[in-house]
């Protein structure tokens, strides 16, 4: 369930949402999640209905675990459709997972490289302004996400 969508110029989008994963092997985890997501021009209005992503962010910490953990906090650089590619850890992410992410999508056209994503890459130009134009909406997305209890 999306909570937050930020569609730009009709072909891509970024969303924001809580999540909660639930493992009793592992432990819980709850956080953001963080997309960059094409936006599917065909349909009854063009521009409204979210498609596969490019990008994700797992901004997440373990539920029972020390207060301001984010050990479990990952990425997605690489989707194949609709399936996530590896998941990466980063170091900073783990240490701020809100900069991390406001970071990533302050260069979109590096962001679009690694994802090997060339319509967003080719796009980024034209989007990045409107990216930045929105960063604080964003962050204040993804603070209320990742701080929503567990449901």
């Amino acid at each position: 369930m999306t909570r937050y969508a930020f569609i730009f110029s009709d072909s891509f989008a970024i969303t924001v949402e809580p999540f909660v994963v639930l493992d009793p092997n592992s432990g819980d985890e709850n956080g953001a999640r963080i997309q960059v997501r094409r936006v599917d021009a065909a349909g009854a209005e063009p521009g409204t209905h979210l498609a596969e992503p490019v990008w994700r962010g797992d901004l997440f910490k373990l539920t029972n675990g020390p207060k301001g953990n984010w050990d479990r906090a990952h990425y997605h650089p690489r989707f194949q459709g609709m399936e996530a590619g590896a998941r990466v850890t980063d170091p900073q992410l783990s240490r701020d997972p809100i900069n991390w992410a406001l970071t990533q999508l302050g260069d979109l056209r590096g962001l679009a490289n690694r994802a090997a994503a060339p319509d967003l890459a080719a796009a980024s130009a034209d989007l990045q302004p409107q990216v930045d134009a929105v960063q604080e909406e964003i962050r204040l997305a993804l603070q209320k996400c990742a701080s929503a209890p567990p449901a």
